[in-house]
């Protein structure tokens, strides 16, 4: 729980070693009394651990790509398109921020973009279908339940077929997870049922395979529910609150949470295993050659573990704390951090090959088309970086008044 965090001075109480098998529970329902207290303090000591960014006013949406345009959230609370070739401004939803209507507040979640239509959800709790081609909105939002201060969305939602499905905040500590219909934008279950108790906040985002979506919550809980009727299939206790969303790799799931500890989780039950120990808590999504995963850590290292053997293959320092999921370009890894530096690096190796400054930290997910890899900064800028040619393409605020 939470109370194995020391807030002075950052450290942990060991409760695992990698390898050990930590217990899955299957159905059911958890007794939630005595946790939320537990649970606040913990949000208290994550948000001091990256500052005040974790808020209204704030964001780290990632840039998605839309052919001759890229997508990316603002830091302003829109959704904009910009030419990809030069990154000039070309649409905007809403097209002019009103202070009264908040349609996104901040943009923490990165947009999906499936079939001429854009997903994003928002951290006051809104979720929308926006037409690729103008930014215009295909229906009205959804918008989860709960308390209008403090529910939200952080994590990016997953689209599978004609299901959307949505991890949400609905209070300071507790969340649930919707699964909405992509055509009508209707909810069509949610779990854990209107009537019953939720489950800890969510900031993870899900992650969908074959009909199951997977989703951590930050009262340490990985939940398997099908997305036929959000029934729970299984859950399994990490021992750390889960901020990232998994990956699945070859019938196993791959998850870090804020124990500091990287687990490979059974897709089927649920069973879980220490992979490795990091210094800090892993609050970033994870990139996969196929061969190797490439999982950055708090701790300011990017963590190559080979899958076959589970062990860590390599690890590199970017001098800064690592919230930023990296991208494979070739047989190259490209990372980002708190350092105010990308880096490219050989896959198989960790050798450092190139780096580029960028003027402030980077935790949006970074995203790659071709050579070409967009970096979205906390200064509100895009890179557009050919890593072959080792230039800089453009770079372009990308808030709308400076694009205009």
């Amino acid at each position: 729980m939470y109370a194995n965090y020391h807030p002075v001075n950052d450290t942990l109480t060991p409760t695992h070693q990698a390898g050990e098998a930590v217990g899955a529970q299957h159905g059911g329902s958890r007794n939630w009394a005595g946790y939320l207290a537990v649970a606040a303090l913990g949000l208290l000591v994550l948000a001091g651990c990256v500052g005040n960014d974790l808020n209204p006013n704030a964001g780290w949406s990632g840039v998605v790509d839309g052919g001759h345009v890229v997508y990316v959230g603002s830091m302003e609370g829109q959704l904009l398109a910009l030419d990809a070739e030069t990154g000039l401004f070309r649409a905007a939803f809403p097209s002019v921020l009103d202070e009264d209507e908040e349609v996104f507040g901040a943009i923490y979640a990165t947009p999906v973009l499936r079939n001429g239509l854009i997903y994003l959800g928002g951290f006051n709790g809104k979720v929308y279908n926006i037409g690729a081609d103008g930014l215009l909105p295909r229906t009205p939002s959804f918008e989860v339940n709960g308390d209008e201060l403090s529910k939200g969305i952080v994590g990016t939602v997953a689209v599978s077929g004609d299901k959307i499905v949505v991890g949400a905040s609905e209070s300071a500590e507790t969340g649930r997870i919707y699964v909405l219909n992509a055509e009508s934008f209707n909810e069509s279950c949610r779990y854990p049922a209107s009537l019953d108790d939720s489950i800890g906040r969510v900031w993870s985002g899900p992650v969908v395979d074959d009909s199951m979506a997977f989703v951590g919550d930050l009262s340490h809980r990985l939940y398997a529910i099908s997305l036929d009727d959000c029934s729970l299939q299984w859950t399994a206790d990490l021992n750390g609150g889960i901020g990232s969303t998994p990956l699945v790799v070859d019938g196993d799931l791959y998850v870090g949470t804020f124990d500091r500890r990287f687990y490979r989780v059974d897709i089927d039950d649920g069973t879980a295993e220490v992979v490795f120990q990091a210094g800090g808590w892993f609050w970033s999504g994870i990139a996969t050659d196929g061969r190797m995963l490439f999982v950055p850590n708090m701790d300011g290292k990017l963590y190559a573990v080979d899958i076959a053997s589970g062990t860590v293959a390599w690890e590199f320092d970017t001098e800064g704390a690592a919230l930023s999921a990296p991208v494979i370009v070739d047989d190259r890894v490209v990372v980002a951090s708190d350092s105010k530096v990308v880096y490219v690096l050989q896959a198989n190796s960790g050798a450092r090959l190139w780096e580029f400054l960028v003027n402030a930290d980077v935790r949006a997910p970074l995203m790659a088309k071709g050579s070409v890899v967009y970096v979205s900064s906390l200064d509100h800028k895009i890179y557009a970086v050919d890593i072959d040619a080792r230039r800089t393409f453009w770079r372009e605020p990308f808030d709308t008044k400076a694009n205009r």
